[in-house]
């Protein structure tokens, strides 16, 4: 990692992707966490949107073990100024503290990089055109959570009162604030990429 500014850490991309910002909430100033309330509000409506979460009601007692921490990636992919930027956020669960890791499969039916050459290789030899497409969200469209499995995401915390109004708008007054019930694989989880087939 290399530090490219105050706010921000430069993550070294591959070489065939592009460099991107990821900032610290705590490290930004007034300008630009509120320029982020937006993307973090997405963030959130996003698991909403495909029912990948779902409140846990008020006074309900859940076992510790069984929570996972979460954070938002808050990242930029336009320029370094405020003007110029493209503010993105993602909300992201620790998997590595999932009581339930190594339970559940977690591999995805996904191409190699030796694949992705014969494909393009044969394309050009037979006049193929070759197109692709991304999924957007494709953790949060897959199945569903084996019923067996219960897990909780606790809500970062730290973030303005606008951000947790939002989310008890989603939830409804009966249900808690600082933790959601995950539904379907979320980033993070260590089974999302096998839920997401």
């Amino acid at each position: 990692l290399k530090v490219a500014d105050a706010n921000a850490v430069t993550v070294e991309a591959p070489v065939a992707g592009k460099a991107r910002l990821e900032y610290r909430w705590l490290s930004l100033d007034e300008k630009w966490q509120k320029a982020f309330i937006e993307p973090i509000k997405q963030a959130i409506n996003i698991y909403f949107d495909y029912h990948a979460v779902k409140g846990v009601p008020l006074g309900k007692v859940v076992d510790p073990k069984r929570i996972l921490t979460s954070r938002f990636v808050l990242t930029n992919r336009g320029l370094k100024d405020l003007i110029d930027a493209i503010l993105k956020a993602r909300w992201v669960f620790g998997g590595h503290r999932d009581p339930d890791a190594g339970k559940y499969a977690t591999d995805s039916p996904t191409a190699s990089l030796l694949s992705h050459n014969l494909l393009n290789f044969l394309a050009v030899q037979f006049g193929w055109v070759i197109e692709h497409e991304d999924v957007s969200a494709a953790f949060l469209q897959g199945e569903e959570l084996p019923a067996d499995r219960e897990i909780y995401i606790r809500m970062p915390h730290g973030y303005p009162q606008e951000v947790v109004d939002f989310l008890r708008s989603l939830l409804g007054p009966d249900c808690r604030l600082d933790i959601v019930q995950g539904t379907k694989g979320g980033f993070g989880l260590p089974e999302s990429p096998a839920c997401s087939i």
